[in-house]
């Protein structure tokens, strides 16, 4: 097995007040995506008047590290399951979510088996190996339009069309 250069990490974002979770990501670099958080230049309004709120009082979220993952589509799918885990909790999540409702009545329905997150790793290797950043670019295209809770047949259908692509472009 090679070694991993860089891991994805997965982390929160929890009030130094009471420990309550509010936020979950992942990043390259949770400690420069953290200070990208405490920057309040982002979009998530709600996310920025609480850590604004902090600051008045001097201080900050508590960054707490989760997990690590090798490959980007693995660590989407924990920073998922983190996410979903803390809302069936009833924790006051500022992440701007997915829509539960595709997943049905249980919110942990789209969280892949050891059995699937082993075969998405080798499909997502193989891609890697073979197609680079587009398998990247394409991967996260995919899940953003197609966010659904069989991620190792959005890995499959992208793995196909990038051997598609390939051999059109050998023609």
């Amino acid at each position: 097995m090679t070694e991993v250069l860089a891991w994805f990490e997965i982390y929160q974002l929890a009030d130094p007040h009471d420990g309550t979770i509010r936020y979950i990501g992942y990043s390259r670099d949770a400690q420069q995506r953290y200070r990208q958080h405490l920057s309040c230049k982002e979009g998530n309004y709600a996310k920025n008047t609480w850590i604004r709120e902090l600051k008045a009082q001097g201080m900050k979220p508590v960054l707490s590290i989760l997990g690590r993952e090798e490959y980007e589509i693995l660590a989407r799918e924990r920073e998922t399951y983190w996410i979903y885990r803390y809302a069936k909790q009833g924790m006051p999540l500022f992440n701007w979510m997915k829509n539960p409702l595709r997943y049905g009545n249980d919110p942990f329905a789209h969280i892949l088996s050891p059995r699937q997150r082993e075969e998405l790793a080798r499909i997502n290797e193989e891609g890697m190996r073979r197609f680079g950043t587009i398998w990247e670019k394409l991967c996260r295209e995919a899940e953003d339009e197609y966010y659904t809770a069989n991620t190792v047949e959005v890995a499959k259908i992208v793995l196909e069309f990038c051997e598609l692509r390939e051999m059109r472009r050998q023609k």
